[in-house]
């Protein structure tokens, strides 16, 4: 599903702040903010220390269950916060990208 823009990325950073644990229902539920900073490939001769060429910011939540005595991640809800994209500009749809056939 996401080859086309991992193939266009160079690199992917992702940062957790804000992290809360919640241990109300006897399961733990766990909330973070993450700042993520996308670099495309097109971009590599700017070095690998440029500014990043889009940025998204989401909040986490993950339930956890315990399976075979290990608390393992159950339910996974992502949602940007600040928009899809915080700054920059996301690459196009691979179809978009490319030229109209003629």
């Amino acid at each position: 599903m996401l080859d086309g823009p991992r193939r266009r990325q160079q690199m992917v950073a992702h940062v957790l702040g804000q992290i809360a644990i919640e241990w109300d229902t006897g399961r733990p539920r766990v909330s973070a903010y993450a700042t993520v900073w996308h670099w495309y490939q097109a971009n590599p001769a700017q070095g690998d220390l440029r500014p990043a060429d889009w940025t998204t910011i989401g909040l986490v939540e993950d339930d956890f269950e315990q399976y075979d005595g290990r608390w393992l991640i159950a339910r996974r809800k992502v949602r940007p916060v600040a928009g899809l994209v915080a700054t920059g500009s996301p690459p196009l749809p691979p179809s978009a990208a490319e030229p109209p056939a003629r």
